[in-house]
């Protein structure tokens, strides 16, 4: 789809395709198959269990021994408008 070789820039080529130029230059990373096993059993709670709220959901897959890694980058009391670099 994008020729490197080609005289037009891979900007514009991007652009011509209709695509995001970060996206030629990224490869997608592999995914574990732990991950993969998670999201297909996430993807099946809805239908599973229609009648559960997003808390249930959430602690569905612990009880059956998937434990999820969730990260948190928001520190509590921290945002925009009181950060040390946007004052």
């Amino acid at each position: 789809m994008i020729d490197r070789n080609h005289p037009l820039s891979i900007s514009q080529q991007a652009k011509a395709v209709g695509i995001n130029r970060g996206s030629v230059y990224s490869l997608p990373r592999p995914v574990s198959d732990y991950d993969l096993e998670l999201m297909r059993q996430i993807d099946r709670l809805p239908l599973e269990y229609p009648f559960a709220e997003s808390r249930m959901r959430r602690d569905l897959p612990r009880q059956n021994g998937l434990k999820m890694k969730v990260e948190f980058t928001y520190k509590a009391g921290e945002n925009c408008s009181n950060h040390r670099d946007h004052l």
